[in-house]
């Protein structure tokens, strides 16, 4: 059996090619590999007022021989809330390409990187849905950046909706509806929740996981670090997230450069083994 490991991706091509290759690296599946390109044809702040990047996302693919579905977003440039866009992008490839799989899906955010070996179809021997856990209003949802399932074996499948809500009174983040589900699901339903080094929470002096020496001596250069504190987050010691790589902090497009070529060295260069 094979996977789908699925990427949105806004504006940044070099994160594809380092992201692909890592998989081939690390993942112990066959995999498909497809893009879901979110850029936008105008100007606008994720893609630094150039819309040509959507054209050069294409390429990429292209060059490396992997799917490129465009994402529906000409409503964005009416709609400026990073959460709205990402709920809107997260639901379109729930809906059109993940709900009704066959096989497992890998939904990986564009700035989230393999740095260990993983196998998603021994992980689904063990339970049916991996995710990132949140709490808001006293209610758990699942974060939509990085999540692996297998989409046969769950149920009430319409209830997952990667919208933002109010629960209690609490404004959640991208993925606050899907606690329907987590509310309506059956107990032979085997959820996983993934653990993970939280952004400006941890730092090498107080790592909690098994994280390779070169990820750490990365996460220790990197120039969004804060008080000595790390930006970078680690999921299970397997997926580095680099953070805001969809721009929506809105800075400039060279600190985004700056940190993909210290990435591309780790990745390229970095010994990643334990």
């Amino acid at each position: 059996m094979s996977i789908q490991i699925h990427v949105p991706v806004v504006n940044n091509p070099e994160f594809i090619k380092l992201q692909y290759n890592a998989c081939k690296r690390f993942s112990k599946d066959p995999f498909v590999f497809v893009v879901f390109n979110d850029a936008k044809d105008f100007p606008d702040r994720s893609n630094w007022n150039k819309p040509e990047i959507k054209q050069q996302i294409e390429k990429t693919c292209s060059e490396l021989g992997v799917a490129c579905i465009n994402v529906p977003n000409s409503e964005d440039i009416r709609m400026t809330s990073p959460s709205q866009r990402h709920s809107r992008t997260a639901n379109f490839m729930w809906k059109s390409y993940q709900q009704n799989s066959e096989v497992p899906i890998l939904t990986l955010d564009s700035d989230m990187f393999p740095i260990a070996p993983f196998s998603i179809i021994t992980d689904l021997q063990s339970y049916d849905f991996a995710y990132v856990q949140q709490v808001r209003g006293g209610m758990p949802f699942a974060w939509p950046n990085l999540w692996w399932m297998n989409p046969t074996k769950i149920q009430k499948k319409d209830l997952i909706d990667w919208s933002s809500d109010v629960i209690n009174g609490d404004t959640t983040d991208t993925g606050g509806k899907s606690w329907r589900w987590f509310w309506a699901k059956s107990d032979d339903i085997k959820t996983h929740v993934i653990k993970y080094q939280p952004s400006l929470q941890w730092n090498q002096d107080n790592c909690n996981s098994n994280v390779v020496e070169s990820v750490l001596d990365f996460c220790k250069t990197d120039i969004k670090n804060v008080n000595g504190m790390f930006f970078c987050e680690v999921y299970e010691d397997r997926f580095l997230h680099l953070r805001a790589g969809s721009n929506w902090e809105g800075i400039d497009q060279q600190i985004h450069i700056q940190r993909t070529n210290a990435l591309a060295t780790l990745l390229h260069t970095g010994d990643l083994t334990k």
